[in-house]
């Protein structure tokens, strides 16, 4: 199993990618015969059809090669493609144009990926209007403020918000 730290919190590399690629690849309407296509037409790559189910539908651990080939597919990087922030609904990897101090941006990731695992909240545009907002608040009034904020926001739509 590959994980990363982000902050105060281990993130499982395998489940990211798989959560990522299958959101693309439902956004793009595609069928995994396409994402083949679509890495060897974009760059040249290869991975077999078989390979993008045991990755994306089954969470099997992957390989850089087949990282490579499902970023050239997708035409996203591999940082956007780990990103436990995912994408919105356009496609664009949530949290690419913000920028925020860090102490804020972590604190406000670890709280609101905590909360949201803990409370099992699925929902992508919550967790990310969410940290927005705890951001924001963080900078501004601090970190007790900003933890008000992130409650509020679970007890008035979070826990509302699962699949």
């Amino acid at each position: 199993m590959l994980n990363f730290t982000l902050g105060l919190t281990e993130v499982n590399a395998t489940e990211i990618l798989s959560k990522n690629g299958v959101f693309l690849r439902e956004l793009k309407g595609w069928k995994n015969a396409h994402i083949v296509r679509a890495a060897f037409n974009n760059k040249g790559l290869k991975i077999h059809a078989s390979t993008i189910a045991n990755v994306l539908d089954h969470g099997k651990p992957f390989r850089s090669d087949s990282l490579d080939a499902l970023c050239a597919a997708f035409e996203v990087s591999a940082v956007d493609l780990l990103n436990p922030l995912g994408f919105d609904k356009t496609g664009q990897p949530i949290g690419r144009n913000l920028s925020f101090p860090a102490d804020a941006l972590n604190f406000a990731i670890n709280a609101v990926l905590n909360i949201a695992h803990k409370a099992s909240i699925t929902d992508r545009d919550w967790i990310k209007e969410t940290i927005q907002k705890v951001t924001c608040e963080y900078v501004q009034n601090g970190q007790q403020q900003a933890e008000n904020v992130l409650y509020e926001s679970l007890a008035y739509g979070g826990l509302n918000k699962n699949n």
